[in-house]
């Protein structure tokens, strides 16, 4: 039987962006505010272009920053940092080569004069380090979302390359470095001893579901039974998110246990799409799981979960995870990166190794088997993010890491 794959005719997106008031462009710097720069590629529109826009988005309503971004590609983040009214300028890397972009870029810093210049992942820091130190920026910051996921061919080589002169830019001419987990940021003090290091955990709004909610979405209108225990998957489709180890699981429950109401949504697109969709014909278990492709009604989808399972091998501070404890999605994930640093086992949901089907079908039974551990799930996961992980907490911070590189007062 072939794996169920449903498109939407709307314009899609894997992470769900949040709504904000619009605002017109910001042309003339307020009297003393500092002049923050933002650099990212904006090819993507994945859990670190997600927390970049969060952040760029809190830093602008402080009255003390002038927050301006520069973007290498037309896409999701570039729309959404105009649409809240950040000056956004688009250098597009599909058309300009690296040198031209590295001249650019310090032309900008020569004539706008920005007090700080933060990268996000390697290019931008190459290239956007480098003309920020040629251009005497004071204060150079990158920030390390996670791991790089494993590459092949000519894009490993591409990698290897810019990660290889990453590391020369970063201990050459950066201030300091951001981890967005406890693990990154370790790593970096230890790489790069004589920089300075924050961990500044990965935010987000608090009480705004966001995105474009489907009106009367319900499990009818997704072909779900009412008595569907249907488990769900947010995450973009390669292997650093494990989502084999999800269907091995689903197999076991399904073949081995008899768990014939279990359902999958797999929400998120990918290069492993077909893979995915053969394995789980392989494993007779097509007809539970459907492949719903990049969606832009997230929110919408994780109302209709039971669970939210993330299997993945290795993570930041995933903002998937942040999106579907704030819903009050109980959640299982493997206990890497930084998931643990959110998730504490048997409190705000349950942790299991990473690829281990077995046990994570133990734990998504569990999870079927009892109701009022899921409700108690869903209430911590909401009080943990609501205290601990929203996004004015991530930019006050990130501001007084700011502050501190400059070495004036918080």
């Amino acid at each position: 039987m072939t794996p169920r794959t449903m498109q939407s005719s709307q314009p899609v997106t894997l992470c769900t962006p949040q709504p904000v008031e619009s605002a017109p462009a910001l042309e003339i710097v307020r009297p003393g505010a500092f002049r923050v720069c933002h650099i990212a590629s904006g090819d993507l529109w994945a859990g670190a272009e997600v927390q970049t826009a969060q952040l760029l988005t809190e830093l602008k309503r402080d009255p003390t920053l002038h927050v301006e971004a520069i973007v290498l590609n037309r896409g999701v983040l570039y729309d959404r940092l105009v649409d809240v009214g950040i000056k956004t300028h688009l250098f597009d890397e599909g058309v300009l080569g690296s040198f031209e972009l590295a001249r650019r870029l310090y032309r900008f810093n020569k004539a706008w004069r920005p007090d700080v210049v933060h990268t996000h992942r390697i290019k931008e820091n190459c290239l956007g380090g480098l003309a920020a130190a040629c251009s005497n920026v004071p204060v150079i910051v990158h920030t390390v979302h996670g791991i790089q996921e494993a590459l092949t061919g000519w894009e490993h080589v591409k990698w290897k390359c810019y990660s290889a002169v990453s590391g020369q830019v970063t201990r050459v001419v950066a201030s300091g470095l951001i981890g967005v987990s406890f693990e990154i940021s370790s790593f970096l003090k230890e790489k790069f001893p004589n920089l300075r290091v924050a961990c500044i955990h990965n935010g987000i709004m608090n009480g705004v579901q966001g995105g474009a909610n489907e009106p009367g979405m319900t499990r009818n209108h997704m072909g779900l039974a009412g008595s569907a225990f249907v488990v769900g998957l947010v995450g973009r489709l390669s292997p650093v998110k494990g989502i084999e180890y999800l269907l091995r699981a689903v197999s076991l429950l399904v073949n081995e246990q008899g768990m014939e109401s279990i359902q999958v949504l797999i929400i998120g697109g990918g290069p492993l799409q077909k893979s995915l969709e053969a394995l789980s014909g392989s494993l007779g278990i097509a007809a539970h799981v459907t492949f719903l492709g990049e969606r832009h009604d997230v929110p919408s989808l994780l109302s209709l979960l039971d669970v939210c399972v993330m299997p993945s091998l290795h993570e930041g501070i995933p903002m998937a995870l942040l999106e579907a404890m704030r819903a009050g999605c109980p959640v299982i994930a493997t206990a890497v990166g930084g998931i643990p640093e959110v998730l504490r086992d048997g409190i705000e949901g349950m942790l299991v190794p990473s690829k281990d089907p077995k046990a994570l079908a133990q734990a998504i039974g569990a999870m079927y088997a009892s109701m009022p551990d899921r409700e108690r799930f869903s209430h911590a996961g909401q009080e943990r993010v609501a205290a601990d992980f929203g996004s004015e907490r991530m930019a006050s911070r990130t501001k007084d890491f700011y502050m501190d590189l400059l070495g004036r007062p918080k």
